[in-house]
């Protein structure tokens, strides 16, 4: 629900910054673009890498700059939402770039309040690149949910490889 409202803000901010426009499609079409950019679910995610494969998928995401709904997906999974940290899953063994480094930096954002689902989300290919130990102030609290883990879980080895990198030890 936050990212919501600071995207709405961040539209209302853009708005009064700007001069009143007479060309009233021009302000039409910002605000289904902005509409477009908040409605955008982790279920559009999964049908749109469904429908095109997460390769096509990731480029579409990124075909326009102005296209918000990467930062959307990034918000979700940095705030630790369930659905969200899944439907970004099968895009982790093809990021690559911008959007490997935005992508691992939210889903370590989330191993504080999700560490098994990011785990299970990004796997053994993508959890060198999420487990790194920054922003410093952070990694007390990572360790701490990770150490939560249950040793039954079926993250358990990457629960100790991720720790074993939080603590800068090589592996």
């Amino acid at each position: 629900m936050k990212t919501y409202a600071i995207i709405a803000t961040a539209a209302l901010a853009l708005a009064a910054c700007n001069p009143a426009s007479t060309d009233t499609t021009e302000t039409q079409a910002a605000t289904t673009e902005t509409a477009d950019a908040t409605a955008f679910t982790p279920q559009d995610l999964s049908t749109l890498i469904a429908a095109m494969g997460p390769d096509a998928a990731l480029a579409e995401l990124f075909r326009d700059p102005a296209d918000a709904r990467w930062t959307t997906a990034l918000a979700g999974i940095s705030g630790g939402d369930l659905a969200w940290i899944a439907a970004v899953a099968p895009l982790v063994p093809v990021l690559d770039g911008e959007a490997a480094e935005s992508g691992f930096s939210a889903y370590g954002d989330a191993l504080t309040s999700q560490p098994e689902a990011v785990l299970a989300a990004v796997g053994a290919d993508g959890m060198a690149s999420t487990c790194q130990p920054y922003p410093p102030e952070t990694i007390e609290a990572k360790q701490s949910a990770l150490a939560a883990i249950s040793d039954e879980s079926p993250v358990v080895a990457l629960r100790d490889e991720c720790l074993t990198t939080l603590s800068g030890e090589p592996t």
